[in-house]
Order: structure tokens, then C-alpha cells, then sequence
């Protein structure tokens, strides 16, 4: 709009929102500070109003969140873990699943029942979630990043995964159970889909379908 208004605020302290995501009448915020380390639902369905309803304690170092249908999806940057939560009942959250990712979390993205997840520190990774079944989350592929990554998003089968150093990316053509490099660029410059890419931002593109 041309012209957004405030309707309303809660209170949050604005050193703990890690990150906040807006699902039907809820708002889910995450918290990491010393002093929190939760997740919040807030009732927003009155914005005049936004009531509390529950709060649920998360790990170490909570990052990122994303809500999908009835499950939160919660990756803690020191723990190293994905965090499944019950959400069908927002005023009653609770913990469904913990996969172990063997590597820092920075980035999750949810797409066609599965998770995927940008990781790493100094240098990076890319894994494929199984996330069909909530109660068991399983690993399927697992891919090497020559740069940690700052930021990821998946569109058109590719996951786009920017990395925080400069390096020599790699094109990886992927399904869910095989991740192979068959190609290294420096540069990328995008025509079409099926064109050669160039990046100059350690960004690295990877086929998630034929």
C-alpha cells in the first residue's frame, strides 16, 4: 500500500527476535538472547489487541523459523539441529522432532515435503530434509560448499545459496538422493533456466529436479 499504517505493537525486546513469521491469526517469534531462547505465539487475530498464548523454550542459539500447516520449523545455529514443533494447537506447542544436521544452520527453506538447509561457518554445506513425516525427519543428501552460507532460497528446481566469502562456485545438479559437482564456474550470468551461470557473489546454484 501506499501508505501503511500501524495498527498495533507488542512488546518484544528488540535484541531477542531472532526472526518472525505470520501464519493464519498467529504471529511465531523467535527469541535468542541470553536471556531467551524460545519461541512465542501471539494471538493476532484482535490486532487492537495481541494476546500471548504460549511460549516454548528452544536450544542454544535458535536462527531461523518457518511455519508450514501445522509444524514449526525451528534451526539452532549452535546446537547444530532442526527443530520440529506441533503448532495445530498454538496455545499448546511442543517438540516433535530433533535431526542432528552435523554442521551450523543458516539458512532453511521448506518446499515439496522437504527442508532444506544452507549450513556452515568458515566453509559451508547443503542438505536435503525429509520432512513428509514430521516425527522422523530424515537426512537424504548431503553436499560439501567450498563457502558458508549467508542466505538461501529454492525456485524452478535450484537452490540458490549465497555464500559470505568470495570463491569458486559450484553448478550441482541434485534429487533428493544424489548430489554430485559436474562443473565449476567463476562467473554467472543467467539467460534462461537451462543457460550457464556466472556469479560473482559465491552464489551456488543447485538442480533440485531433472
Amino acid at each position: 500500500p501506499a501508505s501503511p499504517i500501524v495498527e498495533n505493537s507488542f512488546p518484544v525486546d528488540f535484541r531477542s527476535a531472532a526472526d518472525v513469521v505470520a501464519n493464519n491469526n498467529y504471529a511465531y517469534v523467535l527469541s535468542n538472547t541470553t536471556r531467551e531462547k524460545d519461541i512465542k505465539v501471539i494471538d493476532v487475530s484482535n490486532v487492537a489487541n495481541p494476546i500471548a498464548i504460549d511460549t516454548l523454550d528452544l536450544g542454544s542459539s535458535p536462527r531461523e523459523l518457518k511455519v508450514v500447516d501445522n509444524y514449526a520449523y525451528v534451526i539452532d545455529f549452535s546446537d547444530q539441529d532442526l527443530v520440529i514443533i506441533d503448532v495445530s494447537d498454538p496455545s499448546n506447542l511442543s517438540v516433535v522432532s530433533n535431526t542432528p544436521l552435523g554442521a551450523s544452520p543458516r539458512e532453511i527453506r521448506i518446499a515439496n515435503g522437504y527442508a532444506f538447509v544452507a549450513t556452515g561457518n568458515i566453509t559451508g554445506g547443503f542438505k536435503m530434509i525429509d520432512i513428509s513425516d514430521p516425527l522422523n525427519s530424515i537426512i537424504e543428501s548431503d553436499l560439501s560448499a567450498t563457502a558458508a552460507a549467508a542466505s538461501l532460497n529454492i525456485s524452478g528446481g535450484y537452490a540458490y545459496i549465497s555464500g559470505n566469502n568470495l570463491s569458486v562456485v559450484p553448478i550441482i545438479p541434485c534429487d533428493p538422493f544424489y548430489l554430485v559437482v559436474i562443473s565449476f564456474c567463476v562467473d554467472l550470468f543467467v539467460v534462461s533456466e537451462y543457460d550457464n551461470f556466472v556469479n560473482h557473489t559465491a552464489t551456488e546454484f543447485i538442480q533440485l529436479s531433472d
